[in-house]
């Protein structure tokens, strides 16, 4: 009896081992694709495939993944649902926000990065009579998905880029020149420790322990469209705007961050009554609690949050 019972605490001790291993790597995967991110792209986002797999999960979460969703789903209608499956975690990186023609969401240059939680090999290859490029090696590819990117008044469809590289990322964009470049930053990146832009980022530490956040560092020049990029009441002072769901407590938490202590943007904003109020923390910075429950409010707070990150819609 005792040595059975010693055979399954080892067997229990080394299936906690290899799981905690599985997840060390994924979680180094993740933070490696968020630093490539925010090495080339303004916004970033980051989602556990588990709460964009659930039921329950509300739009808001859905919402940076949108066009990933409807691209893979135009290229196979099981695509998505295998990427998802197979994956940890989903980011995304935007920039050069664009306003839609009529009615739609705010379009951007984007790149997706999907995590696997395990090596595997998707075999996009299978779609497509041969690749239009390379990135690190790895063959691009590329298709059209109608998911009305450009708004209701320019129906043309998107141009997708997708990749596999190696067997731990797929990368989606509408640029192919910023996928080649994420993929090289990833490939430079994986030889070594994941520190020196995300150690540039204050909040990194409490963000990336969470299964939802966003983070914008502002880029205040070659501004393609003010409104369209929700920077219509930020100031030049403003450095860095972050948002984490708190699941806990039913509520999403907004920080702001400027380089100056007494700088105007919270004030800009608060009176735009679109979020609750943001309240001074410390010098230089501000922050504010959005309730993730859904109580009927008109408008939806969360529309206004999405605004500030370059996700608005115009309805």
């Amino acid at each position: 009896m005792d040595r059975r019972r010693n055979v399954l605490t080892l067997a229990i001790v080394l299936t906690m081992l290899v799981f905690d291993s599985r997840q060390s790597v994924s979680q180094e995967s993740e933070s490696r694709a968020a630093e490539a991110l925010f090495e080339q792209f303004e916004t970033v986002f980051q989602a556990k495939t588990s709460l964009l797999a659930s039921s329950h999960t509300r739009d808001f979460v859905r919402v940076p993944f949108v066009i990933l969703r409807g691209g893979l789903e135009a290229l196979d209608s099981h695509e998505s649902k295998q990427v998802l499956d197979n994956s940890s975690a989903v980011l995304v990186g935007t920039k050069n926000y664009l306003p839609p023609k009529g009615l739609g969401t705010v379009r951007s240059i984007f790149c997706y990065v999907v995590v696997f939680g395990e090596p595997i090999e998707l075999g996009l290859e299978r779609h497509f009579r041969q690749s239009v490029a390379s990135a690190a090696g790895m063959p691009v590819w590329n298709w059209s998905a109608k998911i009305s990117e450009f708004g209701e008044n320019d129906p043309r469809p998107s141009s997708l880029y997708a990749s596999q590289l190696g067997q731990s990322y797929l990368l989606v964009s509408n640029d192919l020149q910023e996928l080649r470049n994420l993929a090289g930053r990833l490939i430079d990146s994986s030889s070594g420790d994941v520190t020196r832009v995300l150690a540039g980022i204050p909040e990194w530490r409490d963000l990336s322990q969470r299964t939802f956040w966003g983070y914008r560092r502002y880029r205040h020049t070659n501004v393609p469209s003010v409104d369209a990029a929700g920077m219509r009441n930020v100031t030049l002072a403003a450095e860095a705007l972050w948002f984490y769901a708190d699941w806990e407590h039913h509520a999403g938490v907004l920080g702001l961050r400027a380089s100056q202590a007494d700088d105007g943007t919270a004030d800009q904003i608060n009176a735009t009554k679109t979020i609750p109020p943001f309240k001074r923390l410390a010098p230089g910075v501000w922050q504010t609690v959005v309730p993730l429950t859904f109580e009927n409010r008109d408008p939806d707070p969360m529309f206004g949050v999405a605004w500030l990150f370059g996700f608005g819609a115009v309805i």
